[in-house]
């Protein structure tokens, strides 16, 4: 098993990278495109209810508050507030953020490419 080690120690987590692709849209790929879509609003309608786990969070850190002084040397209670930093970078690092921008960047090219590959099909 590979040592975690230096994830977890990680004081700022950088976004994923991102990639900027152009792809010719073609008959064939709009349904392509389109799944893409509605993956990208499943995903976002997800991420809109983060109750759960600031809910998570929140139990969490009161269970390390309230069970530190006892337990502080537990190699348990080390794991818990190691998963404890992580959620919160987590948080921090607004992945639905991210889901936005490349869903906003997505729509701005959607009507166009489609409009584009429509009348190319209705020519052939």
């Amino acid at each position: 098993m590979a040592d975690l080690s230096p994830i977890w120690n990680q004081k700022l987590l950088i976004p994923p990278p991102i990639c900027n692709l152009k792809i010719e849209v073609t008959v064939k790929n709009i349904d392509k495109l389109k799944s893409l879509k509605q993956i990208l609003e499943k995903c976002l309608t997800v991420l809109d209810d983060d109750t759960a786990i600031s809910s998570e969070i929140f139990i969490l850190s009161r269970l390390i508050y309230k069970r530190n002084l006892q337990l502080r040397r537990e190699k348990t209670m080390k794991f818990l507030k190691q998963i404890e930093k992580c959620m919160k970078r987590y948080i921090e690092m607004d992945i639905k953020k991210l889901i936005v921008d490349f869903k906003k960047s997505f729509d701005e090219y959607d009507t166009f490419f489609l409009k584009k590959a429509w009348k190319k099909s209705l020519v052939v």
